[in-house]
């Protein structure tokens, strides 16, 4: 394994680590104390667990700064097909929702962006090889 690779694999892993960690904590700390804080408190601790996000962002960035050129082609395209996907699919089922579609939660659409983007690199991994 390249030097990168390993060092993507630390960090990813430990950014990961610490989001579950801390999404963990911050839901058994609020689960019977939510009535006790102010809003902006309560605010705080929610989004408490996006600063391990923030190290994952970096993580990835940094390891995608070290391929070649073909490889950041790759995951662009399926980056965009990605994002042209369940932009579209989350937009229309708006729509949906207007008569009478359950409701999607937000929280469904960075989850949904990776699973297509998933698929989508193994559609651009064949069509560049």
């Amino acid at each position: 394994m390249k030097k990168t690779a390993k060092q993507y694999t630390v960090r990813f892993s430990t950014s990961m680590l610490g989001y579950v960690v801390t999404l963990l904590a911050v839901n058994t700390y609020l689960a019977d104390k939510v009535d006790t804080f102010a809003k902006w408190q309560l605010v705080a601790l929610a989004l408490l667990p996006m600063i391990p996000v923030f190290f994952l962002l970096w993580a990835v960035v940094s390891f995608v700064r070290s391929w070649d050129e073909m490889q950041q082609r790759m995951y662009m395209e399926a980056t965009i097909i990605s994002f042209v996907l369940v932009g579209m699919g989350t937009f229309s089922y708006g729509f949906l929702e207007g008569v009478g579609f359950p409701p999607l939660g937000t929280s469904w659409i960075l989850p949904m962006l990776i699973g297509v983007q998933g698929i989508a690199q193994a559609y651009t991994w064949r069509k560049f090889r």
